[in-house]
């Protein structure tokens, strides 16, 4: 058991900075998100969802041409964008519907959303936070260096795992010499 103490205690020291990183960049993730949602009174709030009434469901040949006649219109005015999706409501009077197209071909792929029936592109939904987000996230995942910030990020998961088991074994242990002493407080006492 103090062998086991030993290697807790080293393990626990050099993984605790990395760890603590790890820990601020995930709330500052957490905070920037709840904060980009609208969820504390301020920014952009995403829409409501609309209700939903039951509708008939349309004619196949016609919701067919629908799509047909909408993927034509976006193929001509959207050369060199791939569909990615398609996205129909059959909600209310009429047909609604968008496709989400993307470059393939260039680096970073933005999707976009076009309209089925006119053409036009649509809002995105809201994006969070912008830039410091962006960086939080490469910053939490370890890729801002690279292979070995993948590496360090994996190790600091693996020394997570193993430091819990331990002090949790530890702590076990140490219980079970106190129940043998007959001392049953679950915790020290002084």
């Amino acid at each position: 058991m103090n062998a086991l103490r030993k290697y807790h205690r080293w393990i626990g020291l050099v993984a605790s900075i990395i760890l603590i990183i790890i820990a601020l960049t995930g709330l500052g993730l957490h905070i920037d998100q709840t904060v980009a949602m609208g969820e504390l009174g301020r920014g952009p709030k995403l829409p409501p969802k609309p209700v939903r009434q039951p509708a008939e469901l349309p004619d196949p040949t016609a919701a067919g041409t629908f799509i047909t006649e909408g993927l034509q219109r976006i193929k001509l005015q959207q050369s060199g964008r791939h569909v990615l999706e398609v996205h129909v409501n059959y909600g209310g009077s009429e047909t609604k519907g968008f496709a989400v197209l993307a470059d393939l071909s260039a680096k970073e792929v933005t999707p976009k959303r076009i309209d089925l029936a006119t053409g036009a592109q649509l809002p995105g939904p809201p994006e969070l936070g912008g830039r410091w987000h962006l960086i939080l996230q490469e910053i939490h995942a370890g890729r801002q260096f690279g292979w070995l910030g993948t590496i360090i990020s994996i190790l600091s998961g693996v020394s997570l795992l193993f430091l819990s088991g331990t002090g949790l074994w530890l702590y076990i242990e140490m219980y079970r010499k106190r129940l043998k002493a007959n001392r049953r407080n679950l915790f020290w006492d002084r």
